[in-house]
């Protein structure tokens, strides 16, 4: 019975270990039921499932428009109106 303590905070820890490997991810819950049923396996299970996705704040460069250059000239063809003075 004197390992039962350790066990519990151990297996606590792997808990909020799991659920802080994938927060980023909108997995906290599942990182931290991993960690906390299956221990340090439960963590290698959150770090493989950590690895195949791409974290909530990644910049996806696909859906954004390249800036444009301020220097560089409108075209002659571009209808550009100016307001009256």
């Amino acid at each position: 019975m004197e390992f039962v303590f350790p066990a519990v905070v151990l297996w606590a820890f792997c808990g909020v270990a799991g659920s802080a490997i994938l927060s980023n991810y909108n997995k906290a819950g599942i990182g931290f039921l991993l960690g906390f049923a299956l221990g340090p396996i439960g963590l290698l299970i959150a770090w493989t499932i950590r690895s195949t996705r791409k974290p909530k704040c990644c910049f996806n460069p696909q859906h954004s428009k390249p800036a444009q250059n301020p220097l560089q000239p409108v075209p002659r063809n571009a209808n550009v109106r100016f307001a009256p003075s």
